[in-house]
């Protein structure tokens, strides 16, 4: 018996069942729980039970990642042509800020064979192979070249611009609200077929979300084996249960809650001034997943059209942008097709009110914890 507990804390110490680690002098910090085989013994776990009822309401073997920077600056980046790895961004564009970068916006792959599925659920016209490879799904800023939305999904979509307003990317769906379980989010042919990633939504895959609230900004990373993943709405209700149980928040009151990547592709990467860029979180889609930073394993990554990057320190714009499909404020025509007119081209941004949880057990929080055992009940262990 003593040695099966040596055996466990020596295992759990390594693996880092739960840890917490600042970033930069500016205080963005990391959390991270890692529901490794045993983790319910891990010594710290005994005296946090926040960080217990996190882990609890997550499927075995996946590790949940909050960052939380309270000071920053936003911009969506990428190469004017093609795509580009993250490690060779950070090669190739120094910063003298540290700073975070993501995955982030869905662009077109060898898989996608149609433009658009029809009403009836038939597969619409056909893609010519290899024509749009590696564009961008929706109207971004990095490049002219982007893919049109399918109308089955135009409604999921929203634009997230960078806190100086001249960056943009294009990606969904929102958190702010549930999602319905329809045929349209299932992976399935011909839904899995046409570009866009939203035909995962409400199947386990692992996730990618970006958050803000005024002008404090969170990333949210989910990754494991797409068995043991989570589908869009227990990722919303996870990043809730972290909200409202870290910093008193709750995500409906949120400026922006996007989902930006999803599955293998998920890439969250950290840089500090004159060093190597250093992983986070990546979807490897393996069985043992390794939480803490690390070195940015060379190969492992694809390549994207966009990204975002956040630097961390500076001044952030107070209230956050996020523009909604149906209203761009960009050139109607170029951006949201020739019916498009100016007044669809307005955007709105939501209230700048928070809403303070003065306990844990609130109704809210009791809500979102039957969301997460429903959600739980439902998936694969």
């Amino acid at each position: 018996m003593l040695l099966l507990g040596f055996a466990l804390s020596f295992t759990l110490v390594n693996a880092a069942a739960y840890q917490r680690f600042p970033l930069d002098k500016n205080n963005a910090v990391v959390y991270q729980f890692h529901t490794i085989d045993g983790w319910e013994h891990d010594p710290i776990l005994h005296n946090d039970a926040r960080a217990k009822t996190m882990m609890q309401h997550m499927n075995p073997k996946g590790i949940f990642t909050a960052v939380v920077i309270p000071k920053s600056r936003m911009s969506i980046v990428g190469p004017s042509q093609g795509t580009q790895s993250p490690d060779e961004y950070a090669r190739n564009n120094p910063s003298k800020a540290p700073f975070l970068l993501m995955t982030g916006g869905f662009f077109v792959t060898r898989l996608h064979k149609y433009f658009d599925v029809l009403p009836n659920g038939q597969p619409g016209k056909a893609l010519p192979p290899g024509t749009y490879l590696g564009w961008p799904v929706g109207p971004t800023s990095t490049t002219p070249n982007s893919f049109k939305i399918a109308s089955l999904y135009k409604d999921q979509y929203e634009m997230l611009k960078s806190d100086d307003g001249k960056s943009f990317l294009t990606s969904g769906p929102s958190l702010k609200k549930l999602q319905v379980e329809e045929n349209r989010f299932q992976h399935v042919p011909p839904y899995d077929e046409v570009p866009g990633g939203q035909a995962t939504v409400i199947n386990p895959n692992e996730r990618l979300v970006y958050v803000q609230f005024g002008a404090e900004k969170m990333v949210f990373t989910y990754t494991s084996l797409r068995t043991r993943a989570v589908g869009i709405n227990k990722m919303r209700a996870l990043i809730n249960l972290f909200l409202q149980t870290y910093l008193h928040k709750d995500i409906s009151d949120a400026t922006v809650a996007l989902n930006l990547d999803g599955g293998k592709s998920v890439i969250l990467a950290y840089q500090e001034p004159g060093q190597p860029l250093k992983l986070l979180a990546q979807g490897f889609r393996k069985e043992e997943q390794i939480p803490g930073l690390r070195p940015f394993p060379a190969g492992t990554s694809r390549t994207f059209p966009t990204m975002v990057k956040i630097e961390l320190g500076g001044r952030a714009n107070p209230l956050g942008k996020v523009m909604r499909r149906s209203g761009l404020p960009l050139d109607p025509a170029k951006h949201c097709g020739s019916g498009a007119t100016a007044s669809r081209c307005s955007f709105d941004l939501p209230s700048d009110h928070f809403r303070c949880l003065s306990r844990l057990k609130s109704q809210s929080a009791m809500r979102v914890e039957a969301t997460l055992a429903r959600s739980h009940a439902a998936e694969p262990e």
